[in-house]
């Protein structure tokens, strides 16, 4: 599966240098201002998605192993019972919120088979900034570093920023475009591409050693 997400970074990436290319050889001002902004849209869908992929392709891993919950990496169970702890904090009478509480905490010593729902994600409200994937590697216990560069952490913050900007219209694609020359969106698509990359083989070693996701 982090074959495929790979090959999918890969593809888009090239389809973002594509898009960018073709409306700067229109050489119309405005086409060239459009197109620059919409990368930033393009880099971020690209980066959302991958990191998405690779929670998702781990949490296969992990089901895949079948083992059961006393087994499991205790951080990831912050994960995997999510369900369990949302329903802890969501119960306001004493009763019911204690009799959760127990039975979420019996279930981390638990000997049955951990069941995982593949659609769960730790999502942290960053909207996949920097932040965010820092959160993924805590979960999964993952110790090298989160991004292949400290100045990645700006650029993929830069990055959300400017799609959000685009996104709930508080600037137009052109006037954010407007702020980068076409080798500077190159060089931020160049960024994208290594993050993505960097963040996938990092998830795939980690998972390929099943006792990384074991206590």
């Amino acid at each position: 599966m982090f074959a495929d997400i790979r090959l999918d970074v890969l593809e888009r990436i090239q389809a973002t240098r594509s898009f960018l290319r073709a409306n700067c050889r229109l050489r119309t001002r405005q086409f060239v201002l459009e197109a620059k902004g919409l990368a930033f849209v393009q880099m971020y869908a690209i980066w959302e998605e991958t990191v998405r992929s690779i929670v998702k392709a781990a949490l296969l891993q992990v089901k895949a192993m079948a083992r059961p919950m006393d087994k499991i990496r205790l951080e990831l169970l912050s994960l995997l019972l999510e369900d369990q702890i949302k329903a802890v904090v969501a119960t306001h009478e004493t009763k019911n919120q204690w009799d959760r509480r127990i039975k979420l905490f019996l279930q981390i010593s638990s000997s049955g088979t951990a069941t995982i729902s593949e659609g769960i994600f730790p999502s942290d409200g960053s909207q996949f900034r920097a932040v965010q994937i820092e959160t993924i590697w805590s979960i999964f216990g993952i110790t090298c570093p989160a991004l292949p560069h400290a100045k990645h952490k700006l650029q993929i913050n830069e990055l959300v920023e400017n799609r959000n900007a685009i996104a709930h219209g508080r600037e137009p694609p052109a006037e954010v475009g407007r702020r980068y020359s076409v080798r500077e969106i190159s060089k931020r698509i160049s960024a994208t591409k290594r993050v993505c990359l960097h963040v996938i083989s990092s998830m795939e070693n980690h998972c390929s050693t099943h006792t990384n996701l074991c206590r």
